[in-house]
C-alpha cells in the first residue's frame, strides 16, 4: 500500500481497487481552505457502491452512505455543525466492481485520520 499526497486535491481519496495505479490517502483537514476539506472514494468509475461506514475509535458509526459520490466533511452524519474530534475514524465500502461483476459485493476496510 502506498501514500501519495495530490498538492491540488480537494480531498484525500479511499480508491477501490482498479486496473490503474492505486493512490490510496489516509487523511483530510476540513477546515475550510478548499485542501483536503472532504473524503471521498475514487477507483473504478462505473463501480457500484453498496454501502459506505465510517465509525469512530469506539465502534460508533458517525457517517454512512449509499452514494457513489459522497464526501464526508467531518462532521457527525455529515453535518458540518457537529464537528467530530481529531483522529483515526475506520471506513468499510461495499461495492461490486466494474470489472467482474459475477464476483458479486467485495469490500474494502481502511482508516482515514481527521486532522483539525
Amino acid at each position: 500500500m502506498r501514500y501519495k499526497r495530490l498538492a491540488k486535491e480537494a480531498a484525500w481519496i479511499c480508491n477501490l481497487p482498479s486496473r490503474s495505479d492505486r493512490d490510496e490517502k489516509n487523511s483530510f483537514s476540513p477546515n475550510g481552505d478548499n485542501i483536503n476539506d472532504y473524503f471521498y472514494i475514487q477507483g473504478e468509475v462505473n463501480a457500484l457502491v453498496q454501502d459506505l461506514f465510517i465509525y469512530d475509535r469506539w465502534g460508533e458509526m458517525v457517517f454512512s452512505s449509499e452514494d457513489r459520490f459522497f464526501q464526508w466533511n467531518g462532521g457527525y452524519n455529515n453535518d458540518i455543525s457537529r464537528p467530530l474530534p481529531p483522529g483515526t475514524y475506520s471506513y468499510v465500502v461495499q461495492y461490486i466492481g466494474s470489472y467482474r461483476k459475477n464476483e458479486g459485493v467485495k469490500e474494502k476496510r481502511g482508516g482515514v485520520a481527521l486532522i483539525r
